[in-house]
């Protein structure tokens, strides 16, 4: 199913040290303009080693290397049958998540938040974003 081209934009409020930081996340569909980015994501969002198990280490997934998610990347923002959806804070992109649509549930693939974000709220919005999407895809 085609994704329309739109960014869903939510702000989370966290409590630090008697300070209160509000960061804007905006979840869009990703482009092929982003897989440099895409594939950074997804090399700094685990430690080395933490993949084991997982179907092997990221460089030799589809979005482990320019070459390969270039070369898998369908327009608007497909590779494979996964859609891609990336995640951005103050216009860095921070976060992506490939889904994929199976009868009628979409089922979230793969989600990677970059090491030094995590902790922040940006793969639980993720998460509800990808919710989101089902319900809307259900009706």
């Amino acid at each position: 199913m085609a994704t329309k081209d739109h960014t869903d934009e939510k702000e989370i409020s966290q409590a630090s040290s008697n300070e209160i930081m509000t960061i804007r996340i905006a979840i869009r569909p990703g482009t092929q303009k982003d897989i440099p980015d895409i594939v950074k994501v997804c090399a700094s969002s685990i430690q080395e080693g933490e993949d084991i198990g997982f179907g092997g280490p990221v460089e030799q997934s589809q979005f482990g290397n320019v070459v390969n998610l270039l070369g898998a990347w369908r327009e608007p923002n497909r590779v494979g049958l996964k859609e891609v959806f990336v995640a951005e804070v103050d216009g860095r992109l921070v976060g992506c998540v490939s889904i994929e649509e199976r009868a009628k549930e979409i089922e979230l693939i793969d989600i990677d938040v970059v090491r030094d974000y995590q902790g922040q709220g940006i793969g639980s919005r993720i998460v509800q974003f990808v919710e989101g999407q089902a319900r809307k895809r259900r009706q």
